[in-house]
């Protein structure tokens, strides 16, 4: 039964979760021993667009397991929860997780300041459980165990447009990052990464969503000389507003966002004129290959299971998803905190689907893909 699809911006929250949580299985499994994943997501918070496809890729998946019995004796129980973006709320939502739904593994999360908060947190460090396949590309402030992230970090995010630049004779790069707790940090890694190169940091400058604020952020970056490519480190709001403050102050920057930002809400907000020629980093291979086992079963689940347009987030979301089961699948772990940890443990080396994932030598990331695409003017990205 297709669920009908609106914008992200304007979907109800309520409407959101209900739709996710409604879908009937078309084969009912069979009553067997639940395996509990439990997700915290900024549903109602800045991250909302990238949260609610990436819940559905992974709903998506989870729906087709269940549907189809691909984990013998088991069906998944997804619990999916909203913190608004308030680091405070993701332990009180995690709290939930772990004490009322008896959730075996954390699965998927997304908000830098929640998941940091988490990691350092004794609730998580206490509780046994395996931490899986959080869309962040931040490096926790402390050695972590348990946990298995499944995307570059975002410094190697930002090595590979760097690179990519670099090949092409590019030189300048400036920054601009929106407030946080990590700005500065991630900034300090990018930075590190151009003096590596022997390349010019020309200007760093931080701002916040505020339209006038990232207004005053672009007239500073344009002040002197400027550079020639700007990496925008921030969700798809602020990505948006800048590159419509700058674009017309330097028609021919190269303006780059990373991963977190989604090109749909970026074309939502200030329209394809001003978003043509933008370009995006992403952490996952392109969601349309005809060479990609499990791009061509994202595309065809989404179309069985969800009447709504796949986007890299949802198959981030899928990936993850498929991940956790394929491990699970083949380990042939009980349902349990115990259980599913012990199976990761036992998978230092992953291939899903053609997708592949190494966690040796005490690497908590499983993957350092990253790849750039454009948007045109149509709205489409090309690679």
């Amino acid at each position: 039964m297709p669920v009908p699809r609106l914008s992200p911006l304007l979907y109800p929250l309520s409407l959101f979760l209900a739709l996710l949580t409604s879908l009937p299985a078309k084969v009912e499994a069979r009553q067997s021993e639940e395996l509990v994943v439990g997700q915290v997501v900024e549903l109602s918070g800045l991250g909302r667009e990238f949260s609610r496809d990436f819940v559905a890729g992974a709903k998506t998946y989870f729906d087709h397991v269940n549907a189809t019995g691909l984990l013998p004796g088991k069906r998944i129980k997804h619990v999916v929860k909203d913190d608004g973006g308030n680091p405070d709320e993701t332990l009180t939502r995690t709290r939930e997780l772990l004490k009322d739904d008896k959730a075996d593994v954390l699965f998927g999360y997304v908000g830098d300041s929640g998941i940091n908060m988490l990691l350092s947190n004794e609730l998580f460090q206490k509780s046994g459980v395996a931490f899986f396949g959080a869309a962040t590309g931040l490096n926790p402030a402390r050695n972590v165990d348990n946990v298995y992230f499944l995307r570059a970090s975002y410094a190697a995010e930002a090595e590979t447009v760097i690179e990519q630049f670099r090949l092409l004779g590019v030189s300048r790069f400036g920054i601009v990052t929106t407030q946080s707790e990590f700005g500065a940090a991630i900034r300090k890694e990018i930075e590190s990464v151009i003096r590596q190169k022997k390349l010019e940091l020309v200007r760093g400058v931080e701002t916040t969503n505020d339209p006038k604020q990232i207004e005053g952020a672009a007239t500073r970056m344009a002040g002197g000389q400027r550079p020639q490519v700007i990496l925008m480190l921030g969700d798809s709001v602020a990505v948006a507003l800048f590159v419509k403050a700058y674009r017309p102050l330097d028609p021919g920057i190269s303006l780059v966002g990373l991963s977190i930002a989604q090109h749909d809400t970026i074309l939502q907000i200030i329209g394809p004129k001003l978003a043509h020629g933008t370009m995006l980093t992403q952490v996952v291979p392109d969601l349309n290959s005809k060479d990609l086992p499990v791009a061509i079963e994202h595309l065809a689940l989404m179309r069985k299971y969800r009447d709504e347009s796949p986007t890299a987030a949802s198959f981030e979301g899928f990936i993850a998803a498929k991940t956790l089961i394929e491990v699970l699948r083949k380990s042939g772990a009980d349902a349990s905190r115990a259980g599913v940890l012990a199976a990761l443990k036992r998978s230092p080396k992953l291939n899903v689907g053609g997708v592949r994932f190494e966690f040796v030598g005490g690497n908590i990331r499983g993957a350092n893909y990253a790849d750039i695409v454009l948007l045109r003017k149509d709205g489409k990205l090309i690679r």
